[in-house]
């Protein structure tokens, strides 16, 4: 029996272990949206994919569709978060865990996984210079997208680029925005 192989761009947004070599991958891609795949023997120390997949890092992902799950069969890098300082690595994550809250299992959401992508070239950029003013950009832009931002409709980053005197506006209105973004989460009902 033949599977076939679908090649997507992905971002990783979480693992867990899975028996004593796999892992489960939570995974948002361009082509299937957010799924759940596995990754076979990848805590091993000899396997290939191991530093391919790591948490909240940009690839390009071969996966083949089971019965009853996806299989990741081979990866490449595009960008990971080595590099930036640990507090855009704890942002990034943030937003990693409400994107796998807020977006369908396998709906094909390509504006969202486009803003994603956007969001974390930005953080790793720029982020370490102003990383909470970044923080509350991303998620009201995020909120936008998926639906649930209702306040501040005139706040010019929610489209288009996200220029860098957005972030000395953002200073300005960060008292008010923030208990905003609290709101519309809670608005939400999907919070953990």
């Amino acid at each position: 029996m033949s599977y076939h192989k679908h090649k997507t761009h992905a971002i990783v947004l979480a693992h867990t272990p899975h028996g004593e070599h796999d892992r489960v991958y939570t995974l948002f891609t361009r082509d299937h949206g957010l799924l759940r795949a596995t990754a076979k023997s990848i805590r091993r120390e000899d396997s290939r994919l191991r530093a391919t997949l790591l948490p909240h890092s940009e690839l390009v992902v071969d996966l083949v569709r089971g019965r009853a799950v996806w299989r990741i069969t081979s990866g490449t890098h595009v960008a990971h978060l080595l590099a930036v300082s640990p507090q855009v690595r704890m942002l990034v994550a943030r937003y990693d865990r409400l994107l796998a809250r807020f977006v369908a299992h396998e709906s094909r959401v390509d504006e969202l996984f486009d803003e994603a992508i956007y969001i974390r070239q930005i953080l790793r950029t720029q982020g370490a210079i102003a990383a909470p003013a970044y923080e509350v950009i991303a998620l009201t832009r995020l909120l936008s997208r998926l639906g649930y931002w209702g306040e501040y409709t005139d706040v010019p980053w929610l489209s288009g680029d996200v220029l860098p005197e957005y972030v000395t506006m953002e200073q300005g209105m960060h008292r008010e925005l923030v208990p905003a973004i609290n709101n519309a989460l809670r608005n939400t009902q999907l919070m953990f």
